[in-house]
């Protein structure tokens, strides 16, 4: 078999009962920033709530996962999307809120084969330049496969 799998690569970071509005104020893509703690990690991936990612020294494929809450502007479209080094992936979604004092949630899956030397983020923006305040949210990953 050459290999055993072992679940020893993971890291995230968290937001716990933020009410800190984020900085969007127009269309473009700006990183969360709301984030308040770091989850239990390895020693191949580094989470840093102050700098709003999770590094990663191990290249494979992992799991990522993505759960927010927030709130906003009535009938404003927010997109949030998982970033690798900087650069959007194919892993986003968007969530339109509906009438005023909303809370909307949605989440983010799905793997991807990430580099040494890289580390992952949220993106968040909007249609309409509206302000969106991340109250709880999670990001993590884990690497999957033979290691």
């Amino acid at each position: 078999m050459g290999g055993f799998n072992i679940w020893n690569n993971y890291g995230g970071i968290v937001t716990v009962s933020n009410t800190t509005a984020e900085t969007t104020v127009d269309n473009t893509p700006r990183e969360i920033a709301s984030w308040t703690a770091n989850m239990p990690s390895s020693s191949t991936c580094t989470p840093d709530y102050t700098s709003n990612h999770i590094a990663i020294t191990n290249a494979g494929d992992y799991l990522v996962n993505a759960q927010f809450s927030f709130s906003g502007t009535n009938s404003s479209t927010y997109i949030v999307a998982i970033y690798l080094g900087g650069v959007i992936t194919n892993l986003k979604t968007e969530r339109k809120l509906g009438a005023g004092g909303d809370v909307g949630s949605a989440s983010i899956s799905g793997i991807l084969t990430i580099p040494d030397a890289s580390s992952i983020s949220l993106y968040q923006s909007t249609t309409d330049g509206s302000i969106m305040t991340v109250t709880e949210a999670q990001l993590s990953l884990t690497r999957i496969g033979w290691q």
